[in-house]
């Protein structure tokens, strides 16, 4: 734990020492003018205020705010930037070069309201016995309690909350702080918009005062190299965060589409199970683990017999905000994966695989082996963390996933996926999805995947995949890397503007109709306005 932590520390310090060099310094004012020059591209207007968080301070942020900012016309309305609690004075220099001068301190706001909250958070605090009292809890502005179980979590980076944690009742605190100051926001500007980088963490507050007072809200996200935008209309929407085709807009595709989408399926996963994606998560499952195995090689090293099935269960970053997505049937992914182990301690009619989250070397903090010890279980193995994330699908017969792309990524390859809850690819029939935590507990002791059409379901995962990660062609070379890389950005982000003004243009006119078309995932809407397809 120790070595962890000094790990996220040092990162910290390199990314500090790094974007303090003058070249870093130079490059994000030079990219900061091109952005402001971008964002006044539309000649539409839009009337009234709108509020725009800038507290998470990321290069890729700043240039997908300023997609939205020239496609909806924002330049004529008020724009109020939000200060939020890390690196202020870099926020505040970025909001003034791109042109956003009215800036609120939100973060300073939030404090007003802490006597107020303090009580609160005093009681809440003094009725809790077990982790799962917080998800019970009546917060203010009916504030659903998963977002705060939430963001304790993150806060604390490990597998479960810790109730002995001496800053639980700051934490506490700060975020019925940032609701209150949220209240106030909206009250006093009365906005048209709300843009906030986030739907989860110390901003969730704002986004969910947004929508109760029926403030539309849009999310500037963005994963693989595209724009994933995610705009919602209603409170209702809060856990449809991420951005894939439903199935009904699947039964609503052509068949020409269907083979179209599914062809660059196969070419999205080839390349991204051969490492050749910027995806922080395949790096680290596909490129950066390099040793390769066999079946005959598994079962010699952990003495299995070879006739048996080798179920892997695929296990999440504990602390990667667990109820985004909707989670009911299990308390948080510490709770899944100990009843799930439980299960497969008594199931030895196959050989059991569980499997750390490949960005739990990124993340740093606990991982799987700090809480799981499977010694005294022949038939129970971890899997080495350097075993090639491809060649580990080839060795294992099933897989179980809460909601991971793993679950998309087996499937396409003709494997049967269990997953433990809703997610955002269930819907789409081709993967098995208990209903109930009982029914999910009942099928680890049976063969469940004897029923499955895994031909089919491969299919069906390919056309998802091509839908998800595929671009319209007319999209070219105009691809983002990953948010992670941070201050690195700014090195290749003129040269991207510079040599993309025309996709730039038809990105922008795009983003405008997918904003008055209240469609909310903007990458799915992309996609179904072509049929000419690239990865």
């Amino acid at each position: 734990m120790f070595l962890s932590k000094m790990k996220i520390v040092l990162k910290d310090v390199y990314h500090q020492i790094n974007y303090k060099h003058d070249e870093y310094e130079k490059l994000r004012n030079q990219t900061e003018s091109l952005l402001n020059d971008i964002s006044k591209f539309s000649k539409d207007s839009f009337e009234g205020t709108v509020l725009i968080d800038a507290g998470w301070d990321n290069p890729n942020y700043w240039l997908r705010l300023t997609m939205i900012r020239a496609a909806l016309g924002l330049h004529s309305a008020q724009e109020i930037g939000l200060l939020g609690p890390f690196r202020r004075k870099e926020q505040r220099g970025t909001l003034k070069r791109i042109s956003i001068t009215n800036i609120f301190d939100y973060f300073k706001k939030s404090k007003d309201f802490s006597k107020s909250s303090s009580e609160i958070a005093k009681k809440l605090y003094q009725s809790l016995n077990q982790p799962e009292d917080i998800l019970k809890w009546s917060l203010p502005f009916d504030i659903p309690p998963d977002f705060l179980y939430d963001y304790i979590l993150k806060r604390q980076k490990y597998a479960f909350v810790k109730i002995d944690d001496v800053r639980l009742i700051n934490r506490i605190q700060f975020f019925l702080n940032c609701a209150f100051a949220a209240d106030y926001l909206i009250k006093r500007f009365k906005p048209k918009l709300v843009i906030s980088s986030h739907a989860v963490g110390w901003l969730f507050p704002l986004v969910w005062v947004a929508l109760k007072n029926k403030v539309k809200v849009i999310f500037p996200y963005g994963d693989a190299g595209v724009f994933r935008f995610w705009q919602i209309n209603q409170i209702a929407d809060i856990y449809n965060v991420m951005t894939r085709p439903t199935h009904k807009t699947f039964l609503r595709t052509s068949e020409k589409q269907k083979i179209l989408l599914q062809e660059t399926g196969k070419n999205c996963l080839r390349k991204r199970l051969h490492g050749k994606t910027d995806n922080l998560g395949a790096i680290y499952a596909y490129s950066k683990a390099k040793a390769r195995i066999n079946k005959i090689q598994v079962c010699t090293q952990f003495g299995w017999d070879g006739n048996k099935r080798i179920v892997a269960v695929y296990a999440s970053n504990w602390f990667d905000f667990p109820h985004t997505l909707g989670m009911s049937h299990f308390r948080d992914f510490h709770d899944w994966i100990m009843v799930t182990l439980e299960k497969a301690k008594e199931n030895k009619n196959v050989n059991w695989l569980f499997k750390a989250h490949p960005c739990d070397q990124w993340y740093g903090g606990i991982t799987l082996k700090d809480i799981i010890n499977v010694d005294k279980y022949d038939h129970i193995q971890l899997v080495p963390g350097d075993w090639n994330g491809a060649a580990l699908i080839e060795v294992i017969d099933a897989i179980v996933t809460y909601h991971g792309t793993i679950g998309l990524e087996a499937t396409a390859t003709g494997k049967p996926v269990l997953v433990a809850d809703k997610g955002w690819y269930e819907g789409w029939g081709f993967v098995k999805y208990p209903h109930s935590r009982e029914e999910y507990l009942q099928s680890l002791d049976e063969n469940w995947w004897e029923d499955m059409d895994l031909e089919e379901n491969a299919k069906l995962a390919q056309i998802f995949a091509g839908w998800y990660w595929g671009r319209p062609s007319w999209q070219k070379d105009f691809l983002l890397e990953d948010d992670s890389r941070q201050w690195e950005i700014y090195k290749n982000i003129p040269n991207l503007l510079e040599n993309n003004k025309e996709v730039i243009g038809k990105e922008i006119e795009t983003i405008r109709s997918w904003f008055e078309s209240s469609y909310p995932h903007y990458h799915t809407y992309k996609m179904m306005q072509t049929d000419k397809y690239i990865v």
